[in-house]
């Protein structure tokens, strides 16, 4: 449940966990799922941050981790420029948020992006801070 493999290739290609009750925290072994174009996690409880591994995920087109309780950052970009082609959106509304401010670096990323919805719920002190 919650997991939909390629026909094709048998790979994992979409994650559709919201609501799932999880917890913890989003394994950076997410990025060895290569073929993943989906990624849902929407209304758990997961904490910490983004992981930097879904710099891997080139095929990715769709990423949700509304409401979850995620802190410090997403920077997808370190020393090397992401070629992000086939991203359409990016979901991040805060509504449970963490103990830090949540700051978000999408430069210098090139897809196809034409959705792109961040956001507080609550904000209670904390920052929202986003950079293009």
């Amino acid at each position: 449940t919650g997991v939909t493999c390629g026909r094709k290739h048998k790979r994992v290609t979409r994650l559709d966990l919201g609501g799932f009750q999880l917890g913890g925290v989003i394994s950076p072994f997410i990025g060895n799922l290569s073929f993943l174009t989906s990624v849902d996690v929407t209304d758990n409880s997961f904490g910490g941050t983004i992981p930097r591994e879904l710099v891997n995920l080139f095929r990715l087109q769709h990423l949700n981790v509304s409401f979850n309780i995620l802190e410090g950052g997403f920077q997808p970009v370190c020393s090397t420029v992401l070629n992000w082609w086939a991203l359409i959106s990016i979901q991040i509304i805060l509504d449970k948020i963490g103990n830090g401010d949540m700051q978000v670096t999408l430069e210098p990323i090139e897809s196809h992006m034409y959705y792109l919805q961040l956001g507080a719920v609550s904000q209670s002190n904390k920052k929202f801070k986003i950079s293009r």
